[in-house]
């Protein structure tokens, strides 16, 4: 369904252009774009777009802003189809809302605890940024984990030590693999290193070494081989990039101040994991994970309803002398970055990491938070569009597919040849995928598929 045929409406004076993220709220919500009976308003579309400037390549522009309230105003309409279609009791939608609010909750329990130590970027430190975000800084590096170790490094160096024989043993000393490479960190541009470290090195000239200078991983000695800067002589490009650079600078210190506030939080919670119990379900799940970071949305949209051998009430850890059971596990473990779940302990430890936070959240009273109801209403909508897509794709008849594939491609049968077409159901997803790589590759599918 295209909004184009809908008699899709946008207000003429387009309140999108006036837009600016920061500013405050006014008493009556206004309405930026329509169709019939559902509307967008403001503060939606400034969280969306605001989400989607981070995300996507998009150009601060009318017809990006546009694009974006067309695509808000046609997942609104499907999620009221799916709504009086009943799907918002679905297990799906409901275990997706109750993520996104946990979400929400941690989201807000930092901006209230952290924002005020957050300064707004001024002009200056966003056309810093512009210049840095066309910079690239060739670096190398000696790491420690202590003060005291970078110390006794620095005051090598400044003795006659040599850098990279000081670096590649730093580097053997954390297991970094290839140390030969000698601390040798390549080309780091705006936004990739905290705040205070990436003033240091872009001050740096080619040879120049750094004093010992800390970031959240640990202490750090950086040498400067190359600088190399682009310069742009289209002004128009630091008018369409200073709001979305503006935000990364508020955002980075907002991340690095919450990094703090976690570590604050956590350093009195006592924690004993059970390893035996751990090895022992992800032995079992990590048979499901996929090999490729592409295929990872599937397994993750299904890692929760897995049911393991392990009871899901089977206590996983114990945190502050509370049960941290299989069941929590899985259900926050989609929201963990997939490269850490390699990492038994590492995805436990992020996982009971979240759910103390949210505890610490509902503590504080904020599942009444306007910005947490405002989120909760927003998954709602997200839910139901994808539950209800989910149903249609399910409910399929695969045999106009058959019909489809052979009109596409009969120019390529010969005349009186007949051709045979089939079609595989899967349980999930993932299995699906699976079948296909195994289809490609060997030219069998997998035993377990059914075939239509």
């Amino acid at each position: 369904m295209k909004l184009s045929a809908l008699n899709f409406s946008i207000f003429a004076t387009f309140i999108l252009s006036s837009l600016i993220f920061g500013c405050k709220q006014k008493s009556e919500e206004k309405i930026v774009a329509k169709w019939q009976d559902i509307s967008l308003s403001e503060s939606e579309f400034r969280a969306a777009y605001q989400r989607a400037l981070t995300v996507f390549p998009l150009q601060n522009d009318m017809k990006s802003k546009k694009k974006i309230a067309q695509e808000l105003i046609e997942q609104k309409i499907i999620a009221k189809i799916a709504k009086e279609k009943g799907l918002l009791n679905d297990r799906r939608v409901v275990d997706y809302v109750k993520r996104q609010e946990g979400f929400a909750l941690r989201k807000r329990w930092f901006e209230t605890e952290v924002e005020s130590r957050i300064n707004a970027p001024t002009a200056t430190e966003v056309q810093r940024a512009y210049q840095r975000k066309n910079t690239q800084v060739e670096l190398q590096q000696i790491f420690e984990m202590e003060e005291t170790e970078i110390q006794k490094n620095y005051q090598q160096l400044k003795n006659g030590a040599d850098f990279n024989q000081l670096a590649q043993k730093s580097m053997q000393k954390y297991g970094i693999p290839n140390p030969e490479n000698a601390g040798y960190m390549g080309k780091v541009s705006f936004n990739d290193l905290d705040e205070k470290v990436e003033e240091v090195v872009f001050k740096l000239k080619q040879n120049e070494v750094s004093k010992p200078v800390k970031s959240l991983k640990g202490w750090h000695i950086f040498r400067c081989l190359n600088t190399e800067q682009t310069v742009r002589l289209d002004v128009s490009d630091y008018e369409n990039n200073k709001e979305k650079l503006g935000f990364m600078v508020k955002q980075r210190r907002m991340d690095e101040a919450s990094a703090h506030k976690i570590s604050e939080t956590l350093a009195p919670i006592s924690l004993v994991i059970n390893a035996k119990a751990m090895q022992q379900l992800y032995l079992e799940l990590s048979a499901k994970f996929p090999q490729k970071m592409e295929d990872a949305v599937q397994i993750q949209s299904e890692i929760g309803y897995l049911r393991p051998k392990l009871a899901r009430n089977f206590p996983l850890a114990t945190v502050g002398g509370k049960a941290f059971t299989v069941s929590q596990f899985l259900q926050q473990l989609p929201d963990v970055p997939f490269e850490t779940w390699k990492s038994p302990q590492q995805a436990l430890e992020m996982t009971i990491r979240d759910s103390i936070l949210t505890a610490k959240a509902i503590e504080k009273g904020l599942l009444k938070d306007k910005n947490v109801q405002e989120a909760k209403q927003q998954a709602t909508q997200i839910g139901l569009f994808y539950a209800l897509l989910d149903n249609q794709s399910k409910n399929l008849n695969l045999n106009t597919y058959k019909s489809w594939f052979y009109q596409q491609n009969k120019v390529q049968f010969m005349d009186k040849k007949s051709a045979t077409c089939q079609s595989w159901a899967f349980a999930d997803s993932l299995l699906a995928i699976k079948a296909l790589k195994s289809k490609q590759k060997s030219g069998k599918l997998l035993e377990n598929c059914e075939l239509k």
